[in-house]
C-alpha cells in the first residue's frame, strides 16, 4: 500500500491491486484523495502478448489493461548466523516479510 502513494507522482493513471490484502478504510481514504483506484479482487496472472506487458488478470476473469506493473516483494531476513546469540526472524508487523 505504502508504494502505491509515491507512485502517483509519477503517473496519471496508477491503480492498487489489493489481492490478499485489501487496504483499511483509512488507507482507502489517503489512496483516494490521490486519485488511486483500488481494484479488490486476487490477482491470479499477468498478461502478455510479444514479451510485452498488456494486461493483469482477475480472479473474477476480468483482465485490466496495463503497461507497466510494480510489485513489492516479501522481504526476508537473512540472519540465520545470529541464531547462536538468541536472535531469530519474526514477521514484520507491515506484513511485508520478517526483521530481526
Amino acid at each position: 500500500m505504502h508504494q502505491a502513494l509515491p507512485f502517483r507522482q509519477l503517473s496519471d493513471e496508477v491503480i492498487y491491486f489489493s489481492h490478499a490484502a485489501p487496504p483499511d478504510p483509512q488507507q482507502v481514504e489517503q489512496l483516494a484523495a490521490r486519485r488511486i483506484r483500488v481494484i479488490d479482487d486476487q490477482v491470479t496472472a499477468l498478461e502478455l502478448a510479444g514479451g510485452r506487458l498488456t494486461g493483469v488478470r482477475l480472479a473474477n476473469g476480468n483482465v485490466v489493461d496495463r503497461d507497466v506493473v510494480a510489485v513489492m516483494p516479501g522481504m526476508v531476513a537473512r540472519a540465520s548466523f545470529l541464531a547462536d546469540l538468541g536472535l531469530r526472524p519474526a514477521e514484520h508487523p507491515s506484513g511485508l516479510g520478517e526483521h530481526v
